[in-house]
């Protein structure tokens, strides 16, 4: 089923782009380091990495109260990044990065087969 015959909702919308953006800043403090010794600037080291997790587990509960079409994945997609950066001492940068780009592909692949 690749062309859907009707249009996204804008609320799923408005949540993927949310949890792109968590993705993005959950990222970018995990590397943190890795950037200050590139000499790279991004907006991680602004953003209060403490606050990301229970941010992304907010969202969570807040898309289910919303109940947009694709709700549970798009909760499950925000569930895996709260998760994540909660264990994200625990884990290694390219299993992190991995883990949490992978957290983006569950709202739309459920779209997809729904």
């Amino acid at each position: 089923m690749v062309f859907q015959q009707a249009p996204i909702p804008t609320a799923f919308a408005w949540f993927f782009a949310l949890l792109c953006f968590f993705n993005c800043l959950i990222i970018g403090v995990k590397e943190k380091n890795i950037d200050a010794k590139m000499q790279v600037h991004s907006i991680a080291p602004v953003v209060a990495g403490r606050w990301l997790g229970a941010g992304a587990l907010f969202l969570h509960l807040l898309v289910l109260v919303v109940a947009p079409p694709g709700a549970l994945a798009m909760s499950a997609g925000f569930l895996a990044l709260g998760l994540l950066h909660i264990l994200r001492r625990r884990t290694k940068v390219e299993t992190f990065r991995v883990l949490a780009d992978m957290s983006l592909l569950v709202p739309p692949v459920a779209w997809l087969l729904t």
